[in-house]
């Protein structure tokens, strides 16, 4: 099962506490299931049996594990640990 653009963006603001243009990365539904692009850098989630398991880019896991973060303390410092390794991912 693929992720629609509404669950991607959805997700990824959930994971991130922030949207793609905040990383400068540009939604991109042309393939099988929607990523985020930033010149040759790729977001993806991974998706096994219709589960998020982790979020990759260029393939390869950044050690962020799928997973919608609350605006508590503890999601928000998941939610800045996520941003950190993700721009440090695509820089």
């Amino acid at each position: 099962m693929a992720l629609s653009e509404i669950q991607f963006t959805t997700l990824f603001n959930g994971a991130f506490g922030a949207p793609l243009e905040e990383f400068g990365l540009t939604l991109d539904t042309s393939g099988n299931a929607p990523v985020a692009t930033k010149g040759s850098k790729v977001v993806s989630l991974l998706v096994v049996n219709a589960q998020g398991v982790e979020w990759h880019v260029n393939g390869t896991g950044i050690d962020v594990p799928f997973g919608i973060n609350g605006r508590d303390e503890k999601g928000e410092k998941a939610q800045d640990d996520a941003r950190q390794k993700l721009t440090a991912a695509i820089s």
